[in-house]
Parts: structure tokens; C-alpha cells; sequence
């Protein structure tokens, strides 16, 4: 049976911990050799204490470690250490540019965030997926990007980080994660799944190359850059990457995620029915960017050559073909339905000659018009672009908002 240690022990190396404390300045070697004189010393003065042996009978015999650590320096003729510099002096405080700096990524870093939840609910719930919002989330994290490694560039990176506003919020969420009892296996796991990472950035690089080349383009560019990401991330994992290097993979990463996220939207926006970005009208027809009509006008005007009847109305211009339909009524609407029996939405026609069909002149909604009195007015993407839109007047003799109203729906039946 073993006994149990001598209180006298436990108090002789808290006090030789803050005296090596004290002398941390020293070269290791004779840190070493002054700390077995300093343990041999305390061994023999808590054995005269026996079993009374405490923190405070150690410190009224010799004084406190910082006192006994200066009687030692002195003994041996050895100079004190250099006064601590005062904190404000150790932190550059920084000048107008970096702060403008710091600003300016955070300000793009959380409008990229916002953008893109913005994007993704745009294509899920609201429409089919802004380009604009796509693009404004695209900008503003290539933005923030770039402000970020500006301000990292020759600095520690996680010092930098942290003063860049906002950062911090994040800085202390992951720590709060991190003290959780779950924190730690959570963010293992997350850890753990840095080869699938590898992996799918290959997939990525070759998704986008597909998108804007072929398909088989794309499956090439997977597999050339699938085992050069595995052994990237091999690398990066075990340390073997430089600092400079390890931000270029970071900044190769975001951008990935930044264009997969925009593909993805895409994809999205693709699969769903598109919807109609609608644009209000008046009296004098529909309210468009002037300057593209000015020169699809022009166009109209050139293409027709007698084809058709010229028509102004509103400040565009239609060409009337003079298609009938079975009852013999002029046509002023085309719904087109695919294959499968699905109404097709934007589509634009064009006759043999490349130019634009537009049956008919389009009306235009005027309030106080007669109640359940309906108006076909144009798709607000072009004036050869069907099917158009329907504007009913309300019982207050209100016009209503644009809507398609196809006369088997969205199926045929």
C-alpha cells in the first residue's frame, strides 16, 4: 500500500513554479541549473515545517517567489529583466487606410451574406432567381475577398481578422460552440469531412467549366483537377502548405463556394416555371427602358420591308401580320405548350426571315374602364415575346396587376 504524498512536496513546487516564473528570461540551460539549487533548497526548508508545512509558512520564511526570484539574481550578479513594454505600445495602432479598409470588407463580407440569402429565397419561394441578386452576392464577396487579403497580406491572418468588424460576433460563436459539451464532436465531424471537400471542389470546378463550355468539357476538367484537389487538401491538412499559400487555397475555396452557389441558383431557377418580372402601365402603353426600344424600333421598322403593317402605338412599335385564327378573328395572343403538355413562358418568334412576329397591337389597362372589362398588353420581355399578359378591371374600375391567362392553363388537359 502506497502512501500518500507529503503535503510538503505539493507546497515546495508551487512555489518553485512561480520562482521559474520569475527567472523565464534565462537561457534554458541555466534556468535548469539554478532551479535544481532552488528545489533542493525549498526540499530542505518544508521538511523543517514538517507536517505544518503550507503556502503561507513557506512565504513568511523565504517571501513571496518574485522577492526570493530577485535575491537570486542578485546572488548570482545577474541583471533584472527589461520592464514590460504597456500593451499600447506592443499593438500598432492602426492608421486611416486600414480602418477604411477593415470597413470596406466588412461591409461587403455581411452584403455578400445577405445577398445571397436573399438570392436563395428569390429562387425557392418568390420567383425564378435574380440575376441581379446572383450578381450583387458574386461582387460583394469578390469584394470582401479582396479587401481581406489586402488587409492580411505581411500580418498575421487571425489577428487581422479578428479587428475587421463583425468578425468577432463570428470569432465568439465558434468559441461558444466550441465550450459546448457537443462543440467538440460537432466541429470533429465537420473536420472529418474535409476529403468529401476535395472531392466535391473537383465536382464544382468541373460544373462550371461544363456551364460555360459542353458537358464533356466539364466531366474533363473534373477529373484533371480531381486528384490534384485530394492531394492539395492532403497537403494543407498536414501542415505542409505556407502561410501565403494556405490563403491562396482559402480565397480558391470561397470562390468555388461563391460560383457552385451561383449554379446552383441557376439550376434552380431552371427547373421551376419562370415567372414574369412585371412592369406597371398607363394610358400611352407600357412604360419601358426607353433606350433599348428606341433601337428595337429602328429595328422593326428596317426588318418589316412591306411585311407587315406598321403599327405605333405607345411609343413602340408592333408589326401586324394579319393572323387569323380559326373563327376568323385577328390573333392577339399565342400559348405555346411543349411536349409534355406544359405551357412555355417567354418564348420569342421570329418568321423565316429572322424577323420578330408580334400578332395584332397590344392594348393597355386605363382606369375607369368598364368592370370585368379584360386587356392583352405586352410581355414586358419584348413585344414578339409570347404568351402575353392579361389586365382585368376591378369593380372599382381599377386595372389589376399583369397576369398570364391561358386558356387550357398550365397543362393541357
Amino acid at each position: 500500500m502506497t502512501d500518500p504524498q507529503w503535503p510538503g512536496d505539493e507546497v515546495a513546487a508551487r512555489y518553485a513554479s512561480a520562482v521559474r516564473d520569475e527567472l523565464a528570461d534565462l537561457p534554458p540551460g541555466e534556468l535548469a541549473e539554478i532551479m535544481d539549487e532552488v528545489r533542493d533548497h525549498l526540499a530542505h526548508v518544508v521538511a523543517e515545517f514538517g507536517d505544518q508545512a503550507t503556502d503561507e509558512a513557506l512565504i513568511d520564511r523565504l517571501g513571496p517567489p518574485a522577492t526570493y526570484a530577485r535575491e537570486l539574481r542578485a546572488g548570482a550578479g545577474m541583471a533584472e529583466p527589461a520592464p514590460p513594454v504597456p500593451t499600447s505600445q506592443l499593438v500598432e495602432q492602426p492608421g486611416f487606410f486600414r480602418r477604411l479598409g477593415r470597413f470596406t470588407a466588412a461591409v461587403f463580407g455581411w452584403a455578400a451574406v445577405a445577398f445571397a440569402i436573399a438570392t436563395v429565397l428569390d429562387a425557392l419561394f418568390v420567383t425564378h432567381g435574380s440575376p441581379a441578386l446572383v450578381g450583387a452576392a458574386t461582387v460583394s464577396a469578390v469584394a470582401a475577398a479582396a479587401c481581406t487579403g489586402l488587409l492580411v497580406a505581411g500580418r498575421d491572418p487571425a489577428t487581422e481578422l479578428r479587428e475587421i468588424p463583425g468578425v468577432g460576433v463570428a470569432v465568439r460563436g465558434y468559441e461558444k460552440i466550441r465550450s459546448e459539451p457537443w462543440g467538440g464532436s460537432a466541429i470533429g465531424f465537420v473536420q472529418s469531412l474535409g476529403p468529401a471537400w476535395w472531392v466535391l471542389r473537383a465536382v464544382i470546378f468541373g460544373v462550371l467549366v461544363a456551364r460555360v463550355t459542353t458537358v464533356a468539357m466539364g466531366a474533363v476538367a473534373f477529373l484533371a483537377a480531381l486528384v490534384p484537389s485530394v492531394v492539395l487538401g492532403l497537403r494543407t491538412a498536414s501542415g505542409q502548405i505556407a502561410d501565403g499559400g494556405r490563403r491562396a487555397v482559402y480565397a480558391t475555396n470561397a470562390a468555388l463556394v461563391v460560383g457552385g452557389a451561383a449554379v446552383s441558383i441557376g439550376l434552380v431557377a431552371e427547373t421551376r416555371m419562370p415567372a414574369v418580372d412585371y412592369v406597371s402601365y398607363d394610358a400611352e402603353g407600357a412604360e419601358y427602358d426607353e433606350g433599348y426600344h428606341v433601337g428595337y424600333n429602328d429595328a422593326q421598322r428596317e426588318l418589316n420591308d412591306g411585311y407587315g403593317e406598321v403599327v405605333e402605338e405607345g411609343g413602340d412599335v408592333y408589326v401586324d401580320h394579319g393572323v387569323d385564327t380559326a373563327e376568323g378573328l385577328a390573333g392577339t395572343n399565342i400559348f405555346v405548350y411543349g411536349p409534355d403538355g406544359a405551357l412555355l413562358r417567354d418564348v420569342m418568334l421570329f418568321d423565316e426571315d429572322g424577323r420578330p412576329i408580334e400578332l395584332g397591337t397590344p392594348g393597355a389597362c386605363v382606369d375607369g374602364a368598364v368592370p370585368g372589362e379584360t386587356f392583352t398588353v405586352p410581355n414586358p420581355w419584348g413585344g414578339h415575346v409570347y404568351p402575353r399578359l392579361t389586365v382585368e378591371v376591378g369593380e372599382s374600375g381599377v386595372c389589376g396587376e399583369p397576369r398570364l391567362d391561358a386558356p387550357y392553363g398550365a397543362q393541357l388537359p
